[in-house]
């Protein structure tokens, strides 16, 4: 689930880059108001998204991590237990 929301947060960067070049790219004067429009939402869009980007990616890593130790503790646990048993 959390892929999944990383790359949510990758495609809204990419998007509010495109806003931010469209905006750009047109040179002509009377759509001014309109492309000062597009040109903050997309650096808004673009700055919102690589923070949430950062903390999402610390987020994701820190539960890697506790599910790794989770595994090799789950291992010991497994292995502790069958050595007891006589069959």
């Amino acid at each position: 689930m959390s892929i999944v929301v990383m790359a949510m947060l990758v495609w809204i960067v990419r998007k509010g880059y495109r806003l931010t070049k469209d905006a750009t790219g047109n040179g002509e004067i009377q759509g001014y108001e309109d492309n000062y429009i597009s040109l903050t939402f997309g650096v808004a869009t673009v700055v919102s998204g690589l923070v949430y980007f950062a903390f999402g990616l610390t987020v994701v890593a820190e539960l890697a991590l506790e599910c790794l130790a989770w595994l090799q503790r789950g291992d010991k646990k497994g292995n502790n237990n069958n050595q007891g048993t006589n069959i």
